[in-house]
């Protein structure tokens, strides 16, 4: 379809809402304003519903890309839930190939691991230079239970590795050996935790949020990497948003256990209700999965503006209520859901309710 235009939606330009409408022309945004009346091959009538730049997952784990155990089809799993962009958290295949089949954007965190007890640094070299211009930055998880001989020095090492790569270094920090506070002190302004809302041990509820504070005052990117269970706990979350302490971007952690096993119904769609019922507004929400994860991995994506490319999707706020349930008591429910209508990406229809 070379013609597209969606009539009567509020739309978000990054900041704020305002009713327009948008039109579609040769895979760009050919006009955005009020009442545009030009003839279309497609036109969906938006009314009552939200129209944004496609959303930006920034932590998740895409086949062929992440370990065979993690990773879930991209495409088929992002367009429902109004992903444009996915960056795979974890990357550590060395498939550059399969990155570029995909009809979504894709970007990569390149693992940083173990061998032997100390940090593989050859191995990620080699994937970095495997991964070429799709690497966003290295994922280096700070967490004893999956490397029980991680240690506060690692860290230290990991980032001086980013710092040379240069790259930002996105942290896994559930059951760390080390406070989060620790953690911040040794990040660099625009490196990222993830699992920021975790319920661990040396989770952020200590000393009165003290380390989200030293984040916020430093730089450093806090990013949700929902997925739920250890690693975001919704006591948690809840408590830290209520207190002024919102999330800078908002990821899945999407895997091929929370994507089926949960009925198809895990996305980044119910990640935006889980923080709608904690009390962030549509406009935090918004930002969250698309200009600000955009700005964090430094990338022209989530972005909504005449000449841009045409990754577009449309969702509604519904009263259909939802329930996120890990058990005993990590679990949310809410009695709102936002839903995806419609995906366009470059221009094409990929997805439609």
């Amino acid at each position: 379809m070379s013609r597209i235009l969606i009539k009567n939606g509020k739309v978000f330009d990054g900041k704020a809402f305002k009713l327009s409408d948008v039109l579609i022309f040769c895979n760009k945004i050919a006009e955005i304003k009020e009442n545009i009346n030009e003839t279309a091959d497609f036109i969906y009538d938006a009314k009552g519903d939200y129209v944004s730049a496609g959303f930006v997952d920034i932590h998740s784990h895409i086949f062929g890309v992440s370990s065979e155990n993690f990773g879930t089809p991209a495409d088929s799993s992002f367009f429902p839930f109004g992903v444009t962009a996915g960056v795979d958290a974890g990357a550590c295949q060395g498939k550059q190939n399969i990155l570029d089949s995909f009809k979504m954007k894709s970007g990569v965190f390149v693992s940083l691991g173990f061998n032997e007890g100390k940090l593989n640094f050859d191995t990620t070299e080699k994937l970095l230079n495997n991964y070429g211009d799709k690497v966003l930055g290295i994922k280096f998880c700070l967490d004893e239970k999956s490397y029980p001989f991680c240690k506060g020095v690692h860290l230290k090492q990991a980032v001086d590795f980013a710092e040379k790569q240069g790259h930002i270094l996105m942290v896994h920090c559930s059951n760390t050996p080390i406070s989060m506070e620790e953690i911040v002190d040794v990040l660099r302004k625009g490196d990222i935790i993830t699992h920021t809302y975790h319920g661990g041990v040396n989770n952020c509820l200590v000393n009165n949020f003290t380390p989200l504070k030293r984040a916020k005052e430093k730089g450093v990117i806090l990013d949700v990497g929902m997925a739920g269970h250890i690693h975001t706990d919704f006591n948690v979350l809840k408590t830290a948003v209520e207190q002024g302490f919102k999330p800078d971007t908002i990821s899945t952690d999407l895997t091929k256990l929370s994507a089926f096993t949960r009925g198809g119904k895990y996305g980044m769609t119910l990640c935006m209700s889980v923080l709608y019922e904690c009390g962030m507004s549509d406009e935090e929400i918004f930002k969250a999965v698309t200009v600000n994860p955009a700005k964090a991995v430094l990338k022209e994506w989530g972005s909504l503006n005449v000449g841009d490319r045409a990754d577009i999707t449309v969702i509604a706020l519904t009263d259909m209520p939802f329930c996120f349930d890990y058990g005993n008591t990590n679990h949310l429910s809410g009695k709102r859901t936002f839903d995806c209508k419609l995906t366009i990406c470059d221009g094409t229809v990929v997805y439609r309710k």
